[in-house]
């Protein structure tokens, strides 16, 4: 049974990357040298490249109309999951960025990551299959991503 089409989960997507480029980017601002600044500045990046990929899947996916009862309840639907997947609200992040070191960040990233795709990996058989596509390049797209973070976390624990 459907309930979701790939174009809502795009949304999700898009805004997931917005809160990764949040939190990385205040990572890079409390960073306490230069090489852990450029890091973190390098992942915030990325959150921005994945945001304009799943923006152009966003313009193929089609369009929806979902009913609402009342205006804006279709923002505060996604964003109540988006909260639900992550503790990563401005304040959390904030926190985060001026307490963590450089490794407890980087393993944050990681859960983050593993906890969307696992996210993604859930709804998608909420969407139709016909939209499977779109919902597996997302996947893919936050697998890479996990896998360059998980590389730099070796490299750092070596």
């Amino acid at each position: 049974m459907a309930i979701f089409s790939a174009a809502e989960i795009v949304d999700m997507a898009l805004e997931m990357e917005r809160v990764g480029f949040k939190f990385y980017s205040a990572l890079a601002e409390n960073a306490s040298n230069e090489e852990t600044r450029t890091m973190f500045q390098w992942l915030a990046g990325e959150e921005r490249v994945h945001e304009k990929e799943f923006e152009k899947l966003r313009e193929g996916a089609g369009t929806y109309t979902l009913p609402e009862s009342y205006p804006g309840e279709w923002q505060a639907y996604v964003q109540a999951l988006i909260e639900s997947l992550t503790i990563l609200g401005d304040e959390e992040i904030h926190q985060i960025a001026k307490s963590a070191n450089f490794v407890e960040a980087l393993k944050i990233g990681v859960t983050l990551e593993k906890d969307t795709i696992l996210f993604y990996e859930a709804l998608k058989r909420y969407v139709p299959e016909s939209q499977h596509k779109t919902v597996d390049e997302i996947i893919a797209q936050e697998q890479t991503h996990l896998r360059r973070l998980m590389g730099v976390l070796g490299e750092l624990q070596k």
